[in-house]
């Protein structure tokens, strides 16, 4: 139940409330019922055409209710979804780079908080309707008859011991099902991106096979789980219905038998009795639903406790920015040492770059060069040695703070399946003329002209030259105009002349550059202030 905590509590309440009055019909029901069987035994017209028009006008009431209530529910359903998927989006976003597992993220977002509301908030909503219903049947069928009432009830709790015994193993197939998906969602993710190795070395029947296996095994874990909870719910509803169809009537007519109790009141018991036993079955059957989210409801509190914890850092960070940071002027590292987990992966390093300067680091792959930009937008920490910005040491200065003096330009340009205008602004406003200064600047002005700002881009950047897709990213750092660009690797998957052509624009940027590579020319290396050879690491 711990989902409730989720949400409008606002449209919560109103679904409550709505849902008690939808309940009234079924006492309603058996009241009207009850009278017919009454006024048919006693031949009394006159108390028959009184009930018929208690259930014309009472009926369609209870119709506005239903529909009311139906509108309650489908709106608190939205707002818990609405907020438990913000909040995950959230997390997402701010996760450590190094922690990002895109398949399992895709899988949380897409399966597992769809599975949450099917067989989580709707058996948790479901199941308070079902013993709202069944409080209000209990106490109106005592009212006709305890004996006949006690034996419909009692005959009602023996799917309560069946549930408890399942309960269990139902838990294990729903795990059992989510490590499959999960399995499944990756191999398929990786099948999608090979697609061009696969067709190169022509392995499509093999690869296809594969993924099938694992597709195969996910739906194999799916009619586990669902055929255990169906089997289940088989055996408690023909228990259920033999301990409710022999004790009661049994009870009851012995009691007609007797005198105790008319012909009329047991209808009416008889009634209730169904909104006894078909809550409480409709418990268990939800009950067990909701035993398959049960991990996904701890990892989802997990989520939202973090995205929580994260808010609440932020506010803390930004308290922590005692001073504000003066125009760009000079960056340092002073013997910084960085290390992520146990490996220690820059030892001693140091580096001064002034405003405007262009400087080339070079290292051998695996040395940490991204890693020591993470550093410099404040995303990664300094284990030994001081990190200043103007002279002031980065520990007086928020990161939100930080990260705003730097753009980035990744190896592998990342570009949404939407329009050049979204992909350089980001979603951000910014005026027409200072986009199209920053894509001429980028050398995008040809294709601007010919295709315009409201161009879409492919996924993946499919109907674009990598040039084109590394200038659009160049793009996106001339609009943002922050003082220092990162280039990451930036040159070192194009041609030459289109390299050629990036680094330029680099260089004759008024920004400060600092750049990384593995490999530069000695001929491109003199286009720079500042070249930093870093031989290795330990």
């Amino acid at each position: 139940m711990t989902i409730l905590k989720y949400g409008s509590k606002l449209r919560l309440a109103v679904f409550l409330i709505s849902t008690s009055l939808s309940s009234l019909q079924y006492i309603f029901q058996a009241f009207i019922i009850g009278n017919f069987i009454t006024a048919a035994t006693n031949a009394d017209l006159n108390f028959f055409v009184k009930n018929v028009t208690f259930a014309v006008v009472g009926i369609p009431l209870f119709g506005i209710v239903m529909l009311i209530n139906v509108s309650a529910r489908t709106n608190y359903i939205k707002s818990v979804n609405i907020e438990i998927k913000e909040r995950a989006i959230e997390h997402l976003i701010q996760k450590d780079i190094h922690e990002i597992d895109v398949s399992s993220d895709l899988s949380f977002i897409m399966n597992d908080l769809k599975l949450l509301e099917t067989n989580g908030l709707n058996a948790v909503l479901s199941i308070l309707t079902s013993a709202i219903t069944f409080l209000f049947a209990l106490f109106s069928s005592l009212k006709y008859d305890i004996w006949t009432t006690a034996a419909f009830f009692l005959g009602s709790l023996i799917p309560l011991i069946i549930s408890n015994v399942t309960k269990k193993q139902i838990r294990g197939k729903s795990e059992k099902w989510s490590e499959k998906t999960s399995r499944f969602l990756s191999r398929l993710k990786d099948f999608l991106t090979a697609t061009r190795t696969i067709r190169t070395y022509q392995v499509e029947k093999e690869m296809a096979a594969r993924v099938s296996h694992y597709a195969r095994e996910s739906e194999n874990a799916l009619k586990d789980m669902n055929q255990t909870v169906g089997y289940t719910n088989v055996v408690v509803t023909v228990l259920a219905t033999l301990c409710a169809l022999t004790l009661p009537f049994g009870i009851g007519i012995l009691r007609i038998i007797n005198s105790s109790l008319t012909l009329g009141a047991f209808i009416s018991v008889v009634q209730l009795s169904n909104y006894l036993n078909k809550p409480l079955l409709s418990v268990l059957e939800m009950r067990n639903q909701l035993q398959t989210t049960r991990d996904i409801q701890k990892r989802v509190d997990r989520v939202l406790k973090d995205s929580k914890t994260n808010r609440l850092l932020e506010r803390s960070d930004s308290k922590r920015a005692s001073i504000s940071i003066s125009p760009f002027s000079k960056l340092e590292l002073r013997d910084v040492t960085i290390q992520l987990g146990n490996k220690r992966v820059i030892s001693r390093l140091n580096l001064t770059i002034n405003a405007g300067e262009k400087m080339l680091i070079m290292a051998p792959s695996g040395f940490g060069k991204s890693t020591l930009l993470g550093v410099l937008q404040g995303n990664v920490p300094i284990l030994e040695g001081e990190y200043l910005y103007n002279g002031i040491s980065t520990s007086n200065y928020a990161v939100s703070q930080l990260s705003e003096q730097f753009s980035l330009i990744l190896q592998t340009p990342f570009v949404f399946n939407d329009t050049v205008r979204f992909n350089v602004t980001l979603d951000r406003s910014f005026s027409e003329e200072s986009i199209f200064t920053a894509l001429d600047h980028a050398g995008m002005k040809q294709l601007i002209s010919e295709k315009g700002l409201d161009y879409i881009i492919a996924e993946n950047g499919q109907n674009l030259s990598g040039g084109e897709l590394q200038r659009i990213e160049i793009a996106r750092a001339f609009l943002y105009n922050r003082p220092i660009i990162l280039a990451d690797e930036a040159t070192s998957s194009l041609d030459n002349i289109t390299a050629a052509h990036i680094r330029n624009t680099f260089i004759n940027s008024p920004n400060t550059l600092i750049e990384v590579a593995h490999k530069v020319s000695q001929e491109e290396q003199l286009l720079y202030d500042k070249v930093l050879k870093l031989e290795g690491n330990e």
